[in-house]
């Protein structure tokens, strides 16, 4: 649910956010896989879990580089059919 005087988001932002909750749970499991696989003296588990860790943090800074290029995209492509309407209704007006 989106709050009072917020749009609704679309399917993408949707898949982003999901993303950044996927990627926060696997950095969480990968740490505590991590500190199990240390506790227990167990290398490659705890490699593993490290890798996943550091795997879902380099993720979420993939995810937001995609996002801020996408809202990027969508700005320039509402600016331009703002543009093109503000254009059309000139002529419109001049006809």
């Amino acid at each position: 649910m989106s709050a009072p005087g917020e749009q609704p988001k679309d399917l993408i932002d949707k898949g982003f956010d999901l993303d950044k909750r996927v990627n926060k749970v696997l950095v969480a499991l990968g740490l505590g896989v991590a500190a199990v696989g240390s506790v227990v003296a167990a290398p490659a588990v705890a490699v593993f879990g490290a890798a996943v860790a550091g795997g879902s943090v380099a993720g979420l800074a993939i995810t937001e580089n995609l996002k801020g290029g996408y809202e990027s995209m969508k700005a320039k492509r509402a600016a331009k059919k703002i543009g093109t309407k503000v254009t059309r209704d000139n002529f419109t007006l001049a006809a």
